[in-house]
C-alpha cells in the first residue's frame, strides 16, 4: 500500500529501531522488520509499505502508526492485494498466487519476498499515475465534445496551459523523476532476486501500462496542441477580417475626403486662370 509520496526516513528508521529493539535495512531505501505471528513487514523510503501475514487490525495499527512520518499524505490510497503461501519448490508467482520456496533459510526467504514487494510496490505506484491520468484526460472530453457539436471550444487559454502542464508533469513523474521503470540496484548482483522481480512486474503487467499510458499522454497532448493551433488560427483570421475592415474604412474616408474636396480645388484653379 502507498500512503505518501515519501516518509520521513530518518525519523521513521530511528522510530522503527527504538519500537522493535532492532531492523534489518535490506536496502538503504528498505526497512524490515519481522512481525508477531511470523508476519513481515517491509518500508519503502517512497512511502509505500507492504505486509506479509498481517491482520487487518495489526495492519490498520501500522498505517496509523505511519501517520506522523508521512510527507504529503495521499488523499486516496492506492493498495494491491495477493495470496502467498509457502511450498516444497521454486519461488514462482503463478495464477494470482505467490509461491515462496519454503525450504530456504529465513533470510533467503524475506529476500524473495522482498523481490515480489518491489514488483508490487511499482504496480501500486503506476496505480497512482494511472489515476492521475485519467484526472487530466477524463474532463478533457467536453473538449471534444465541444469540437465536434460547435466546431470551437470555451474553454480559456488558461485552461488549455493548464491541462498542458499537469500532461508535462505527469509524463516527467513517469519517465524522467522517478525509478518507476528501473530494477532496484540491488538486484544487479542478485540475478535470482532479480528475475523474480522481472517476472512480476511482467505478470503485473508494469511495462505494458507505461507504455499505454505515455500513448495516452502523448495522444492527450497532441489533442491540446490542435485546440491552442485551432484557437490561435481563429484569432488570426479574426485580427486579419478586423485588420481588412480598417483598411477599407480609411480607403473610404479618403475617397470622401476627395469627393468633397474637389470643388475647393476647382475654384482654386478657375481663380487662378481667369484672375
Amino acid at each position: 500500500m502507498c500512503t505518501a509520496n515519501a516518509y520521513k526516513w530518518t525519523e521513521l528508521s530511528g522510530y522503527l529501531r527504538k519500537a522493535n529493539g532492532s531492523v534489518s535495512f535490506v536496502a538503504e531505501d528498505v526497512i524490515h522488520v519481522p512481525h508477531k505471528l511470523g508476519g513481515d513487514i517491509f518500508y519503502f523510503e517512497s512511502g509505500c509499505v507492504v505486509l506479509w501475514n498481517v491482520s487487518p487490525e495489526d495492519r490498520a495499527a501500522v498505517l496509523e502508526e505511519l501517520r506522523p512520518f508521512e510527507e504529503q499524505p495521499l488523499v486516496q490510497k492506492e493498495e494491491e492485494e495477493m495470496t502467498y503461501v509457502f511450498h516444497d519448490n521454486a519461488s514462482i508467482l503463478k495464477d494470482d498466487i505467490i509461491r515462496i520456496d519454503g525450504r530456504q533459510q529465513d533470510k533467503e526467504k524475506t529476500l524473495d519476498m522482498l523481490a515480489y514487494s518491489f514488483g508490487l510496490l511499482k504496480s501500486v505506484r503506476l496505480g497512482l499515475i494511472e489515476n492521475y491520468v485519467n484526472s487530466i484526460v477524463d474532463p478533457m472530453k467536453s473538449i471534444s465534445d465541444s469540437l465536434s457539436t460547435l466546431g470551437t471550444t470555451p474553454e480559456p487559454p488558461e485552461t488549455l496551459n493548464k491541462f498542458m502542464g499537469q500532461l508535462l508533469k505527469v509524463g516527467g513523474d513517469l519517465n524522467l523523476y522517478s525509478n518507476i521503470q528501473d530494477t532496484p540496484d540491488m538486484y544487479w548482483d542478485d540475478s535470482k532476486r532479480g528475475e523474480l522481480f522481472k517476472r512480476t512486474a511482467l505478470y503485473l503487467d508494469i511495462y505494458h501500462r507505461i507504455d499505454d499510458m505515455n500513448k495516452r499522454i502523448e495522444f492527450a497532448k497532441t489533442h491540446i496542441e490542435t485546440v491552442k493551433r485551432d484557437r490561435n488560427d481563429q484569432h488570426q483570421r479574426k485580427f486579419e477580417l478586423s485588420q481588412s475592415r480598417m483598411e477599407k474604412m480609411i480607403i473610404g474616408l479618403i475617397a470622401v475626403e476627395v469627393v468633397f474636396g474637389t470643388p475647393d480645388f476647382v475654384r482654386e484653379v478657375m481663380s487662378t486662370i481667369f484672375g
